[in-house]
């Protein structure tokens, strides 16, 4: 038996064309896709196509277009996936709405017309308001086949081994929801198709048609739904024991409450928070403890359709919230315990409208505890509720906390909600003390992933933002090992010239043996010099593009330069970086970064806020020693050069 594990979930069916791209949306409800669809009619394709067709209307339920028109549909695929395939002669019952012909379309559908003239019946049909459009690729349109239609009354997203009904039942269902006239005559057949109350899902489907009908009368034998093996039909009675709002209602409701399905007790919640009392609010928080904490929502990052439904315990803790039921607070603050920083949130959320500030101190338990996992949404809420009682905490958080360790936390001192984003004289002696810290901890520019850069980073953009600017010497000589700068340059240009020396004939070494047999190589180096102007280091990197058409044989062309170095110069493979396309490849060299990257960015900005003559004299020499190659490089030391000129005026 299918259940509504399904509902808005989709399953295996939906499947990308390209992984590293997705696009997503949200599936219209029911009630929104029946009321506001432009059209609504019976259609069948007359051309094929995977992502627009023409098509004839066979029955229209609903629009201003007749019964024979020729339009065109869209929208019924995704570029990344699902891609659906229309067929001449299939034929769809279709929720549509109209292309508006906006100028700015027009203007790119004539030009896709130059390269593709197929597109003219596309683009006339536009023009003359005859294109319409499915609601998302996965809901708008009902395939038919044989006399039935293909739909879920429960959810509108199409997915796996969906069901077929007879097309006739649909149609009068559309013909009772348009015409308010001819619902009670379908009402009434609804009624006696429910009974007896039983497990088929053809029966969850008629509860719905009731729901969306608003039939608003208690019938004893919809109680017998509470206990059907299908939790399809438990989730219909739900929303249709809503509609009545008797006293029958509710105690079926009640019934729902205990439900084991999450979504089936969710939407008991839902329904019964419309009832608020005192009385309703007792038996949410007794239903709590025992409350399933599933939600229903995207299965992984693949699924295009965002759509979600909370469960019963997500929802009875809104609810008390929205009810503002007060005794629920001391069983809340327990539930704080939790390490599931969502959950947190979201009891966080509830306890505020209840009129309580006391999730302050499981705030700071969780700090204290160093739950990683948790401190992104502990810091929005330490900031949307401005606690400045938890900022000892996490204060002593960020000085516990291992810097090395990956995924970093240093939007912990973060100016947009970390502790950058209290002003006060304490926040600022922390993080120059702490910041002193991280300068003696060892560079991680060696491993897979730069933790302290990252750290170092949100630092620089937290002291310009307080107005720390006593950190540029530790920021110079942190640039050393980064790219071969530090403090020594900023006072004496011969240190500039040596370097730049050696890396341009590290360059020129290179470019004398790869450049005849790889014309597009791009050559880069960076020197290390000590204060006695010795070369301590280097490293030099070659670039070339489509690394995937370099290949001969099980070798590729990457590894047929390699060998051209080694063998031609005295450069060996622990100086060397080769780098094509998304790939860079190095054996012991140090990768260095280069002026335009984001890091150099943060750095500079620092520099040119709080700059004196000596910085002014520093960028000015990046300049004339040409360590901007591109434009965009160039246009940005120009930038820094007039914001330090700009500072020493000030």
């Amino acid at each position: 038996m299918r259940s509504i594990w399904a509902v808005v979930l989709l399953t295996g069916c939906l499947v990308f064309s390209n992984p590293a791209k997705a696009d997503s949306w949200i599936d219209p409800t029911w009630k929104r896709m029946l009321d506001s669809s432009d059209v609504v009619a019976l259609i069948r394709y007359t051309s094929n196509g995977d992502f627009r067709a023409s098509a004839r209307i066979i029955k229209l339920y609903k629009g201003s277009v007749s019964t024979g028109d020729e339009i065109w549909v869209s929208g019924f695929s995704n570029r990344y996936g699902p891609i659906d395939k229309m067929s001449k002669g299939d034929e769809y019952l279709v929720f549509l709405n109209l292309t508006e012909p906006s100028e700015k379309q027009l203007e790119y559908w004539n030009e896709e017309l130059l390269e593709n003239p197929g597109l003219k019946d596309f683009i006339t049909a536009l023009k003359n308001r005859k294109a319409y459009s499915v609601w998302t690729p996965t809901s708008g349109d009902l395939k038919v086949k044989k006399g039935k239609v293909q739909y879920d009354l429960v959810q509108t997203t199409v997915y796996k081994n969906q069901k077929y009904y007879p097309l006739p039942r649909f149609e009068k269902f559309l013909s009772a929801y348009y015409d308010h006239e001819k619902g009670s005559i379908l009402i009434n057949e609804l009624l006696g198709e429910v009974k007896p109350a039983s497990e088929e899902e053809e029966k969850a489907q008629h509860l719905m048609m009731l729901y969306l009908l608003k039939y608003s009368t208690y019938h004893a034998v919809l109680a017998d739904y509470v206990k059907v093996n299908n939790s399809s039909s438990r989730y219909a009675l739900a929303l249709l024991m809503g509609n009545m709002g008797t006293d029958q209602s509710k105690q079926v409701l009640l019934a729902l409450l205990k439900d084991k399905h999450s979504l089936v007790q969710g939407e008991a919640v839902r329904q019964l928070s419309t009832m608020q009392s005192d009385e309703i609010g007792a038996v949410l928080l007794k239903q709590l403890e025992e409350a399933s904490p599933y939600n229903a929502g995207p299965g992984n990052i693949m699924n295009p359709v965002m759509n979600r439904m909370d469960g019963g315990h997500t929802q009875i803790v809104k609810t008390l919230g929205d009810m503002g039921y007060k005794p629920a607070i001391p069983v809340l603050l327990k539930m704080l315990d939790t390490k599931e920083d969502y959950e947190f949130e979201r009891i966080v959320k509830t306890l505020r409208k209840l009129g309580t500030r006391e999730y302050a101190g499981y705030i700071s338990r969780h700090l204290e505890s160093l739950d990683h996992s948790m401190v992104l949404q502990l810091c929005f809420i330490i900031r949307d509720d401005s606690l400045a009682e938890c900022i000892p905490s996490l204060m002593n958080y960020v000085n516990r906390h291992d810097k090395t360790v990956w995924p970093t936390k240093e939007y912990a001192v973060s100016k947009d909600f970390g502790l950058a984003y209290f002003k006060s004289d304490t926040v600022k002696q922390f993080l120059s003390a702490d910041f002193a810290g991280l300068m003696k901890m060892p560079n991680t520019n060696r491993e897979a992933i730069d933790t302290k850069q990252k750290w170092v980073k949100e630092y620089i953009s937290s002291f310009i933002e307080l107005g720390i600017g006593n950190a540029k010497n530790e920021l110079y000589n942190y640039m050393y090992d980064q790219y071969g700068f530090n403090s020594a340059f900023v006072t004496d240009e011969a240190y500039f010239r040596r370097k730049k020396e050696i890396e341009d004939s590290l360059i020129n070494i290179v470019e004398r043996v790869l450049k005849p047999v790889q014309p597009d190589v791009r050559v880069k180096a960076a020197a290390w010099i000590d204060s006695s102007f010795n070369l301590v280091d280097y490293s030099v990197k070659y670039e070339i593009d489509r690394s995937n058409i370099y290949y001969q044989g099980r070798r590729t062309r990457l590894d047929t330069l390699n060998q051209v170095v080694y063998s031609q110069t005295s450069i060996d493979r622990r100086h060397l970086i080769w780098s094509s396309g998304y790939y860079t490849g190095l054996d012991g060299a140090i990768n260095f970064g280069s002026i335009g990257d984001g890091f150099t960015d943060s750095f500079l900005n620092y520099v040119a806020t709080f700059a004196g003559d000596e910085d002014v004299r520093f960028i000015g020499n990046l300049v004339k020693y040409q360590y901007a190659t591109t434009d965009y490089e160039k246009k940005m030391l120009d930038q820094y050069l007039e914001k330090a000129n700009a500072a020493i005026r000030r």
